[in-house]
């Protein structure tokens, strides 16, 4: 499951380290200066390489927490009390990574949900039209979504979707969503060790800059 979480997030996010402005404006001759950009490339795609590990750990370690929180208490044999205390554990968290969470049904409607703007449960919502919760339900897996940019803060999110599969009829009986902070990753990126003349830039599926060093 984890690796096709990985290759999912490959697909949301390309990383570019770019501008090592070593020399480039200084007269060189040809030879030296196609070794500088072949080295300037090998150091890009490694800087490139780092910043996405820590992109998708972060992600594959939320993707974990929805997991054991099933584990510990499986939402199958819980009452709707009981589910949203769940719910709230996990919203509760140190650090905040989750902004909402809600459990449904396989139909797309919202049994459950919490969220850090309503300070507590939230309206429910029905989601049964969402191609990413339709992928999740067929998929039958872990299923990563598109960043998501607020229109005010410019915070970028990204939600996640966890069927719930019943062990006694293999099938899927719930759906667990979490619209996940990416803000403590991009704190990750920021502490990577980089020259004075380089920067990583973190663009969406989209184009969209989401997150950079300078």
């Amino acid at each position: 499951m984890k690796q096709s979480i990985r290759a999912r997030l490959i697909t949301h996010f390309l990383f570019l380290a770019i501008f090592p402005l070593l020399a480039v404006g200084a007269v060189m001759g040809l030879q030296g200066l196609t070794v500088q950009r072949e080295q300037a490339l090998v150091l890009e795609r490694e800087i490139a390489k780092q910043a996405s590990l820590h992109i998708s750990n972060y992600v594959m370690e939320l993707a974990d927490l929805m997991a054991l929180a099933e584990k510990v208490r499986p939402f199958a044999g819980l009452s709707r009390e009981s589910q949203e205390e769940v719910l709230h554990a996990l919203l509760s968290l140190e650090h905040k990574p989750f902004e909402e969470l809600a459990l449904a049904d396989m139909n797309g409607r919202d049994l459950v949900r919490v969220s850090l703007r309503y300070g507590g449960n939230a309206p429910l919502t029905d989601r049964s039209g969402s191609e990413e919760f339709a992928k999740a339900r067929n998929e039958r897996d872990t299923f990563t979504g598109q960043v998501l940019i607020h229109p005010v803060t410019g915070e970028a999110s990204m939600c996640l979707y966890r069927p719930i599969i019943d062990p006694d009829t293999n099938e899927a009986q719930y759906m667990l969503l979490a619209k996940a902070r990416l803000a403590p990753a991009w704190g990750l990126i920021a502490s990577m060790e980089l020259g004075n003349e380089q920067s990583v830039f973190l663009m969406d599926s989209q184009g969209r800059i989401v997150a950079h060093t300078r």
